[in-house]
């Protein structure tokens, strides 16, 4: 149960992040992307 509030509340973390990075976030985003993208090759 723990776990699952812990998982819950970063979550919640990431996307007031995600939001308040705006710009920057969304580069991040489409970096990790692009990276597991190169990793599965």
């Amino acid at each position: 149960m723990a776990d699952d509030q812990e998982k819950y509340s970063f979550i919640k973390e990431m996307l007031i992040a995600f939001i308040g990075g705006g710009a920057l976030g969304l580069v991040v985003l489409v970096a990790a992307i692009a990276l597991v993208e190169h990793l599965k090759r």
